[in-house]
């Protein structure tokens, strides 16, 4: 069966299976030879699961219209909030994988308000192929290949994101080859729209690669990178080179530390090039059976402003550090609690009846639910 037969047969099956899940009955696939259905095999899995995070977080410089300033998760201050809920649809066997996903919340809110409004909403949209033993090739909407941490809170050491996370991708749009020699190493190449863009801006492609090594159960060390040029084709090329390191450690049954580092550059017509960096450590301590400690200390610098650009003289060089409390109420449900701290050069965050202050902070609690 050719790779675009298979393909029109899992986009059928999810239609079938929706049909099924929406009118609560057994639903029958039509012995038409028009229809080429995808044989099963017994390795086959179809898996349907859904998220939904609500919050509430009080900011200590109250911000105008109730949003937070530089970072996007969570969003609102003194409001009751969906921060994330997605729906997912998820087929894979041992030649074919696919997923699609629905999303909604104020963290699409605030990392999709430049997609046309009817991207918005696709947290993930991609199908694979095994195009060989450990060699899969995905194409479509899905996760980005940089960072530690992810969208979803609860996979998650903190609540909150790193300043790091929240200004790398979050997601991404091309092609994916990913191999897979043993269970040490996963390598990926990709090919893609570009920095965290489901639509096309320009002419140009970009491109990634990531590398992840697995020693052993304690350690894992990845290092991800981006290549590429962001800018419209009615203005001028200007390359971004981008590097992301991150060490997950292990120290014992209880105790593990995270290590992240950011860098970048971009090029600027007539000048030297820009660098921006960040960096965190996280600490996270297993309480107990169901309580989970954790605790950041984060810098981040973009003097230049290339990606935070907050029209002060020294733009966005901030410290931050943060603490972390979770209790799993049950094996689905997570109760989170943290206080975030920040500290800036410049008198960047915004109040609502004063001049902006340098320091700012939140504290903010979840209840996080999964299937």
């Amino acid at each position: 069966m050719s790779f675009f037969k298979s393909i029109r047969s899992w986009l059928f099956l999810v239609v079938m299976v929706f049909v099924q899940l929406g009118s609560n009955k057994a639903a029958t696939i039509p012995n038409d030879s028009a229809v080429s259905v995808l044989p099963v095999s017994p390795q086959a899995n179809l898996v349907v699961s859904g998220f939904v995070d609500a919050y509430y977080a009080l900011a200590f410089a109250t911000p105008p219209a109730k949003t937070r300033a530089f970072t996007t998760q969570p969003l609102y201050h003194n409001e009751f909030s969906i921060n994330f809920a997605f729906l997912s649809l998820a087929y894979s066997s041992d030649r074919v994988r696919g997923r699609f996903a629905a999303q909604v919340g104020s963290y699409v809110e605030s990392n999709y308000a430049a997609e046309p409004q009817f991207w918005r909403n696709i947290f993930e949209a991609n199908v694979g192929y095994c195009a060989a033993e450990n060699l899969w090739l995905d194409a479509g909407v899905f996760a980005s290949h940089i960072g530690f941490e992810s969208a979803v809170s609860k996979d998650n050491w903190t609540y909150s994101r790193t300043i790091v996370a929240d200004y790398s991708p979050y997601y991404e749009t091309g092609a994916k080859l990913t191999w897979t020699p043993s269970s040490e190493w996963i390598l990926s190449v990709l090919m893609l729209n570009g920095w965290q863009i489901i639509r096309e801006t320009n002419s140009d492609k970009s491109f990634g690669a990531q590398v992840q090594w697995k020693p052993s159960s304690n350690i894992l060390v990845n290092w991800s990178t981006y290549i590429g040029n962001d800018q419209p084709d009615s203005a001028a090329r200007q390359m971004r080179y981008f590097n992301n390191f991150y060490a997950q450690i292990g120290l014992s049954e209880k105790l593990s530390l995270a290590l992240l580092f950011d860098v970048g550059v971009q090029q600027r017509l007539n000048t030297t090039l820009p660098v921006w960096f960040g960096a965190a450590m996280i600490a996270k301590y297993a309480a107990g059976e169901r309580i989970t400690l954790a605790a950041r200390a984060e810098y981040y610098s973009d003097p230049q402003g290339v990606l935070i650009s907050t029209g002060t003289a020294n733009n966005f060089q901030t410290l931050g550090i943060s603490a972390n409390i979770d209790v799993a109420l049950t094996t689905n449900l997570l109760w989170r609690i943290e206080g975030r701290w920040f500290s800036s050069r410049d008198a960047i965050y915004p109040t609502e009846n004063a001049a902006p202050r340098m320091n700012d902070g939140f504290v903010v609690t979840s209840l996080a639910f999964s299937f």
